[in-house]
């Protein structure tokens, strides 16, 4: 993130976040459409079952590398589904801000990890000290 981005972030006021979330989620990958995905991935390949998990995980809820490798029956995966999120072509179909390390720290994103903190945060998720703040509220588990 250049300077200008965090005095653009530093600068916006409560009331402003929403309006900047909202340019956010409609400036990104704007030529992209959800097909796309479907034409760079096999239905049966791992990166489009990590999309197609990501995908539902609604706003307010965060899953952990290694749930999501759990999830898709791979518990062993996590870094191979944070390779697949960091080949993710459309952050707005995708949300993969929503996906953090197990210990609640916030691994790489294509628009810097303090605007993924902000998303995050706008979405109702709450930190301490650089961290998620783990609780059944924010986790989303899967039972499959």
């Amino acid at each position: 993130m250049c300077i200008r981005d965090r005095e653009i972030m530093a600068a916006l006021s409560l009331c402003d976040l929403g309006n900047y979330i909202a340019t956010f989620y409609s400036s990104i990958n704007s030529k992209e459409s959800p097909e796309r995905l479907k034409d760079n991935y096999s239905p049966n390949s791992f990166t489009h079952k990590v999309y197609g998990l990501v995908k539902k995980i609604p706003k307010g809820k965060v899953m952990t590398y290694k749930q999501v490798a759990e999830a898709l029956g791979n518990p062993e995966a996590s870094r191979a589904v944070g390779n697949a999120l960091n080949r993710n072509p459309n952050l707005r179909e995708v949300p993969c801000h929503r996906v953090v390390k197990s210990d609640g720290t916030l691994a790489g994103y294509r628009y810097g990890i303090e605007v993924k903190k902000t998303i995050l945060e706008a979405e109702g998720i709450k930190f301490h000290n650089g961290k998620v703040i783990f609780n059944h509220s924010c986790l989303l588990y899967t039972s499959d």
